[in-house]
């Protein structure tokens, strides 16, 4: 992004392409996020949004956005059948009762050190890349059943996924509300393995799909308590349209009609 204009000069002939998971002009964003995402978006060949949100984002953020942007709609996608086979267990889910979250943004830890005092006997797993600082490792260090994982390869997801009691997206407290995130991909592999879900601080469309969304930290506790008695779920959410060979053949087409 901040050497697009380098990048089009060595490459003039080239078709550039932006595909932006998750919006950088969010609300209370750095302004240099906002002007090179902006740059990025007006001088692409073309822009894939990943959903509604995003789009209506862009729409506020950028003037004239329907006359001086090229842009299509595409969904993330699943690789549903990953998320629908046997897996060897990994080892830090050799555990009962294990609630997990994989993802790239930052988590509640204040919600978790509460959730893992409040029950015992359950285990909290977080796999994220974005380190804690210090203070919160020491804090993890307490608590015999919650357990921090710097990340793992992408395809070990999967079995991490299938393998788990419960998944959790346990969002930092209004996370959500300047972030137009959609249902995100973290969801539909939790979905394709048919496991509860708890969500905090995520979007109340999560609701309509079958998933508790809570935003205090005792509902979110309590939706935990409820959710360990569950052993598969399923859901209202259609996903055949977001599976992944769906959605590259998409993304495939696009890239092909810009020659």
């Amino acid at each position: 992004m901040i050497f697009l204009k380098k990048l089009k000069k060595l490459f003039p002939n080239a078709k550039f392409v932006y595909r932006p998971s998750d919006p950088l002009m969010f609300d209370g964003c750095l302004i240099r996020y906002y002007k090179n995402e902006k740059y990025m978006i007006l001088n692409a060949d073309l822009n894939i949004i990943v959903n509604q949100e995003g789009l209506n984002l862009y729409k506020r953020k950028i003037p004239d956005f329907e006359k001086t942007v090229k842009y299509t709609l595409l969904s993330n996608g699943v690789d549903i059948e990953s998320y629908q086979k046997k897996y060897p267990i990994p080892e830090l889910l050799q555990r009962p009762n294990t609630f997990l979250y994989v993802g790239a943004w930052e988590v509640e830890w204040n919600l978790l050190f509460e959730s893992a005092k409040t029950l015992p006997n359950f285990n909290f797993i977080i796999v994220c890349p974005n380190y804690p600082d210090d203070s919160i490792i020491q804090t993890i260090k307490n608590y015999s059943n919650l357990f921090y994982v710097p990340g793992i390869k992408p395809e070990e997801v999967p079995a991490w996924i299938t393998n788990c009691s419960v998944v959790i997206v346990p969002y930092v407290t209004d996370f959500y509300k300047n972030r137009p995130l959609g249902i995100t991909a973290k969801y539909y592999q939790a979905m394709a393995a048919g496991k509860p879900i708890v969500a905090y601080c995520d979007t109340p469309k999560l609701k309509d799909e079958g998933i508790p969304v809570t935003y205090t930290y005792k509902d979110f506790i309590e939706e935990c308590r409820k959710s360990i008695e569950i052993k598969s779920k399923a859901y209202n959410f259609d996903l055949k349209d977001r599976q992944w060979s769906n959605i590259t053949r998409k993304f495939m087409e696009l890239l092909n009609s810009l020659e």
